[in-house]
């Protein structure tokens, strides 16, 4: 039995992380904006925190080579997770015109010690990205909507905007990290001059609220529609020509703040924050995990419970806007054993697709996506031998890794909950079975009023998902199996999948409005 310490959900917070970094990089108030000077126009340091404590830091420089702006950004933060220390890192680079036309970015995510590349080249009304990872390379060419500004436009959009309290716009900006096939939308606020605390010092700034909309880039959107809970605020206060001081925003409840800073301080690290523990959520009275079914009340405190998804296991009904009552039921595997084919075409293109996280291309993921599926003949057999296998391929249990790519996973065998979880996703997807993963919560082993983030898999069988764990060793999942999102993980479904469970952090709450009891231990 994997142990519950191994697995972990933490992927959301670090995305809108670099979601609220977004338009920080910053130059030097005295240009002309219109034919800036040649060379550095700017180079500023700027302390991460999160909930008090100093865990990173971000590098921008900002510079014109000839007709080229560029603007580099260097983001790092180390979290601690139980007993390891965590180091994420993102490098990103864009090139636009002097007129704010964007060009190209190159950026590369570090997240489990290996790095993920990607660049972009936009030319002819499309973007040619390039992925990269072990020496392999996954290329694609889609349609970039002309009006996206990259850091320099959303910068010469501010000059022409001014800063006049009371200013509202909105803009088209581009995270390829999370959603490389389409923009964010960002609305910017300028509100009032304010009095704020900066490294011990008192400074006057102007405060600026921007409001991204990422649920508009999350797969399967809506036009026009956002679900609750996919929308990012972020305030900033800027100077008088509005180039970044303090940003701050709330993750749940971890509070982020980003202070312009020297180098030397930016640099220095505080006692890390902890973020296993610290994020339990604990039930209002215990529960039986072998109960055949369950009824919970999943609520906030305020603003907004996000839309939960209705799965195979799970009915969600709202119940007002910060309330959302559960349903969760044990699937019938003696029915799912009778399925032959899967209904393979009721399944959308994206759960079957390769993509940078589940590479089923990769050489390695082809060889043990055919040794899991050993003698299998049904789809109910597939599942099971490949949930098996995965539980028993990752040797190495812990919270030692970032968000690994399956690649990685099948190269390292190592990882937590979320590595489980894409290995077998992309194992099914190499044998044809369509998959998804599920960022949620489960209840902790050995406490029966709490629960912990939690990562698991979804496969596609007989018209409905099934859940299946290869962390927990559960090919028949229990029912304490709590879905708060699903992910297909690919290119353009990363954004409003994280955002909504990093929201959560440290405000949900879960009560017990009844149980089924009498089930036998989940296979």
């Amino acid at each position: 039995m994997t142990n519950f310490l191994s697995c972990r959900w933490r992927r959301g917070l670090v995305v809108a992380l670099a979601l609220s970094v977004e338009g920080a990089w910053a130059a030097s108030p005295v240009i002309d904006f219109k034919n800036p000077p040649q060379g550095v126009l700017s180079d500023e340091w700027f302390a991460v925190t999160l909930s008090g404590a100093q865990c990173g830091y971000m590098h921008s420089v900002t510079r014109r080579d000839a007709d080229v702006i560029a603007s580099d950004a260097d983001l790092s933060i180390t979290l601690q997770r139980e007993k390891f220390k965590i180091s994420i890192g993102m490098d990103q680079k864009f090139r636009e015109t002097v007129a704010g036309e964007p060009l190209s970015f190159d950026q590369t995510l570090n997240m489990a010690g290996t790095p993920v590349r990607q660049r972009g080249r936009v030319k002819d009304g499309k973007i040619r990205i390039t992925t990269e990872q072990f020496g392999m390379k996954q290329k694609r060419s889609i349609d970039f909507d002309p009006s996206i500004r990259f850091p320099w436009g959303q910068q010469l959009e501010m000059q022409k905007r001014g800063l006049k309290p009371g200013t509202t716009y909105e803009l088209k900006t581009y995270e390829p990290s999370m959603s490389p096939d389409k923009p964010l939308v960002t609305k910017i606020e300028v509100l009032d001059w304010e009095e704020i605390e900066l490294l011990k010092k008192k400074v006057k700034a102007l405060k600026v609220r921007s409001t991204i909309d990422v649920g508009a880039a999350g797969a399967g959107a809506i036009a026009g529609v956002s679900p609750p809970g996919s929308k990012m605020v972020s305030d900033g206060w800027v100077d008088a020509e509005g180039f970044p001081i303090v940003i701050e925003m709330s993750l749940g409840s971890i509070q982020v703040r980003i202070l312009r800073s020297d180098k030397k301080t930016a640099l220095r690290l505080d006692a890390l924050p902890e973020l296993f523990f610290s994020t339990f959520v604990k039930t209002d009275r215990k529960i039986d995990r072998h109960a055949k079914e369950l009824k919970l009340r999943l609520s906030v405190p305020d603003g907004e419970m996000p839309d939960l998804p209705s799965t195979g296991m799970q009915t969600a009904k709202r119940v007002d806007a910060r309330t959302v009552d559960l349903t969760i039921r044990r699937a019938d595997w003696a029915a799912l054993k009778e399925a032959k084919h899967g209904k393979l075409a009721d399944a959308a293109a994206e759960f079957s697709a390769t993509s940078p996280y589940l590479d089923t291309n990769d050489a390695m993921i082809v060889e043990l996506a055919k040794k899991g599926r050993g003698k299998a003949e049904t789809p109910w057999e597939l599942a099971g031998n490949l949930r098996e296998f995965v539980t028993e391929y990752i040797t190495k249990k812990d919270l030692g890794v970032g968000f690994a790519t399956a690649s990685e996973v099948a190269k390292t065998r190592q990882g937590d909950c979320t590595e489980h979880g894409v290995l077998l996703a992309a194992l099914a997807r190499a044998n044809g079975l369509p998959s998804r993963v599920v960022a949620g919560l489960i209840q902790v082993p050995g406490r029966r009023d709490e629960f912990g983030y939690h990562m698991w898999t979804e496969v596609w069988i007989d018209g409905q998902w099934v859940d299946i764990d290869a962390a927990m060793d559960q090919t028949e999942c229990d029912a304490t199996h709590i879905a708060l999102t699903t992910s297909s993980l690919s290119n353009g479904a990363m954004a409003a999948d994280t955002v909504t469970v990093a929201t959560l952090l440290g405000r949900l709450k879960i009560g017990v409005l009844g149980e089924i009891e009498g089930a036998v231990a989940p296979k």
